[in-house]
């Protein structure tokens, strides 16, 4: 775990964070469609509480303006924090913030 501090200077608590190969696992799709499929998934990732996709506009704007028969396969690794606020005592029980955030990056 390591400890950061916001701009607002806020403690906060980096939990987790790893890496994925985001093209494992799929056998055939083109990179058009994996793109959509991206934005179709991000979208319902946020819809969970606590869920943010950082980049989910640019990924939106990238598949309104790609074409079709694109051949360039989009970024490879899909990146997940878990973020916390830490572990506070109030009235009797434990409450924690917690942020889940994924992005892709190459």
């Amino acid at each position: 775990m390591r400890i950061l501090t916001d701009i607002t200077g806020k403690e906060l608590r980096l939990n987790k964070i790893e890496g994925v190969d985001a093209l494992a696992g799929i056998l055939e799709g083109s990179p058009y469609m994996i793109r959509k499929m991206r934005v179709f998934s991000a979208k319902k990732y946020m819809n969970g509480a606590g869920q943010f996709f950082s980049g989910i506009e640019l990924l939106e704007k990238e598949v309104e303006t790609l074409k079709r028969d694109c051949d360039q396969l989009p970024l490879r690794e899909l990146w997940l924090a878990e973020i916390s606020t830490g572990n506070k005592f109030n009235d009797g029980k434990f409450s924690t913030n917690r942020l889940n955030v994924q992005w892709y990056q190459e």
